[in-house]
């Protein structure tokens, strides 16, 4: 058994309760091990823009995320790294993690902007 993907369908009950609250949501994976194709689609049918290409393999992710501005971001840290790195990055007002690795990946991209 491999990594259990981070695009799953736990991610689109979420997707679905952000959606049923209004919010404009953006879904983009770290890696493409952790994007479960059928999650994706169920999160595109809610509403969500669904990037094809994961972050580590694309730059123009990222560059979409921020683009698009967000006020929360859920993250696995990825995002958090790229975006530490990236001139230009929007504010966030909010955000979360999921995994204790995930806080240190965050943590360790705060102290780097700071």
């Amino acid at each position: 058994g491999g990594r259990r993907p981070h695009v799953t369908g736990e991610a689109a009950r979420l997707v679905r309760v952000l959606r049923a609250g209004g919010a404009h949501v953006v879904v983009v994976s770290s890696k493409s091990t952790t994007f479960d194709p059928a999650a994706g689609r169920e999160m595109a049918a809610l509403g969500a823009r669904v990037l094809d290409t994961p972050l580590q393999e694309s730059d123009s992710g990222v560059r979409e995320v921020l683009d698009f501005g967000p006020d929360l971001v859920v993250d696995n840290g990825e995002l958090a790294l790229l975006w530490s790195r990236t001139d230009g990055a929007p504010a966030v007002l909010g955000g979360t993690a999921h995994s204790q690795n995930a806080v240190k990946k965050v943590t360790a991209c705060l102290l780097y902007t700071s």
